[in-house]
């Protein structure tokens, strides 16, 4: 547990039992990745069946803050270990250092390649993620443009822990 300027938070796994919560949240996500969209996501049920993939939420003064999808199926056919597949923060708890925590948090627990992916008209998106990597990387890390994806495509070891 940590103590940000949002207050005590933690990073925990999302037991099965839980899954509702992130089901909650991604709708909110969802639009502000892609305003138009309409729909259910596909892959959550994912998180709880197939190996290799990690749900995780987020969490300030025992309130739900955000959560993390993390998968070891990259996007590319480059080689990748972990992909933070997916990655909110509730606006309410934004711009006091939780999201920059938890996610350099996970990015140093998992060792490898890792991958993130950033749409092309997320310029918030794009200067979290720059700031947030530039923490943890071992190498520049700097995106290169996926056409496959359409996405800005981060790859970067992580520092040793």
């Amino acid at each position: 547990m940590i103590f940000s300027e949002a207050g005590p938070a933690r990073l925990r796994r999302c037991p099965l039992g839980e899954k509702g919560t992130i089901a909650r949240m991604l709708p909110a996500y969802l639009l502000e990745l892609v305003p138009r969209h309409r729909g259910a996501y596909p892959f959550l049920d994912l998180y709880w069946t197939h190996r290799g993939r990690y749900p995780w939420l987020i969490e300030v003064r025992g309130q739900t803050a955000g959560f993390a999808l993390v998968s070891s199926e990259a996007q590319a056919d480059e080689h990748v270990d972990l992909v933070m597949a997916e990655f909110y923060v509730r606006r309410r708890y934004r711009g006091r250092g939780l999201g920059t925590w938890a996610a350099s948090t996970l990015l140093r627990r998992g060792s490898g390649v890792w991958e993130v992916a950033v749409l092309p008209d997320a310029p918030e998106a794009m200067a979290f993620w720059r700031r947030t990597i530039g923490l943890v990387a071992a190498n520049d890390a700097e995106p290169c443009y996926d056409e496959g994806s359409e996405r800005w495509l981060f790859r970067f070891a992580g520092q040793p822990a």
